[in-house]
């Protein structure tokens, strides 16, 4: 009976440990700040990605710029998406985390990506999340893996800073 109970103890903590977020990072785009983006990891360390070539000192790596390319990549496909339904004048915002988690199978990757359009409702802020996410090239690249989601935010709501 005491090995038992101290199976099932090993088995809740190892279970404990497959569902903590490794690392967080988040990306935002913001076309009002020049292409200069802004990256923030779990530790709380804030990088600052002047060009992909030549990264700042904190260094940038690939989950960074993953996380770069698919909010670029998803604010100009929404961009599209609004200006073929005369939605020209409409700003938005786009963030993007990655957490990496564990479970039985090793380690995987849990993007989301955030959609806030200035002064839409959060069910109109939605149909064109769901347009984005099937035209946006890495959107479509990624999105049979179960672990990538879409969401939407009211736009002041949603930080980007």
């Amino acid at each position: 009976m005491l090995k038992e109970m101290h199976k099932k103890e090993i088995f809740f903590n190892k279970e404990r440990f497959y569902n903590m977020i490794i690392f967080k990072t988040t990306a935002y785009f913001n076309p009002h700040l020049d292409d200069l983006c802004f990256f923030e990891e779990k530790e709380g360390i804030t990088k600052k990605l002047v060009s992909a070539l030549e990264p700042s000192n904190k260094q940038s790596g690939p989950v960074d710029l993953f996380c770069l390319s698919w909010a670029i990549c998803f604010y100009k496909t929404s961009k599209k998406i609004l200006a073929e339904q005369d939605y020209t004048n409409k700003d938005l915002k786009v963030k993007v985390t990655l957490e990496m988690q564990k479970d039985d199978k090793g380690f995987y990757f849990k993007p989301t990506a955030i959609l806030g359009i200035q002064d839409m409702t959060l069910e109109q802020t939605e149909i064109i999340a769901d347009a984005t996410h099937k035209r946006c090239p890495i959107s479509r690249l990624i999105s049979a893996d179960e672990n990538v989601s879409v969401k939407v935010s009211n736009y002041n709501e949603l930080i980007t800073e």
